[in-house]
């Protein structure tokens, strides 16, 4: 266990966004953390959305609209039995609410690194091992960050043991 809270403290250490607050603790009910994982994933994302910038012009309250609904769904993960296909729902509806406000361009690949960087981020808040039956449903996200940050981490003496 000091392994992991050594390894999440070493991941938000690193992280410059000024909306992810360090030293917030995990809360299932609180919207903020999971609109601010959002938020984040998409930051991680949005490269690769075709003219998604163009598309945000002057839609500052849809778009924060289209977010809050997103980090709804996903809280629901952690204040609900999720189904079995709740990735999938997820990533779907992540690409359906878009097309509604007229952005038809997102795949179901970019939705699905948004909703998994998400849950990257809120998996690295102190208290989340204790939603451990949802994370352990996760798609980790491996990306070069991700991949650089792992390397980089004291590897446990135990070669069969779990870093997480």
């Amino acid at each position: 266990m000091e392994l992991v809270m050594q390894q999440r403290s070493a991941f938000r250490n690193g992280l410059k966004d000024k909306r992810f607050d360090k030293t917030a603790k995990f809360d299932a009910n609180n919207l903020h953390l999971f609109k601010v994982a959002v938020l984040l994933g998409y930051g991680d994302a949005k490269r690769t959305f075709s003219k998604i910038g163009e598309f945000w012009n002057n839609k500052q309250i849809q778009r924060d609209a289209f977010f809050e609904t997103i980090a709804k769904k996903l809280q629901l993960l952690f204040t609900n039995n999720a189904s079995d296909t709740w990735h999938e729902d997820l990533c779907e509806n992540f690409c359906s609410e878009l097309a509604q406000l007229g952005y038809n361009n997102v795949t179901y690949g970019q939705a699905q690194k948004v909703i998994n960087m998400a849950l990257k981020y809120l998996f690295c808040f102190d208290g989340a091992e204790k939603y451990k039956t949802v994370f352990d449903k996760c798609h980790m996200p491996l990306d070069s960050y991700t991949l650089s940050w792992y390397r980089k981490l004291p590897k446990p003496v135990d070669k069969n043991a779990r870093i997480y």
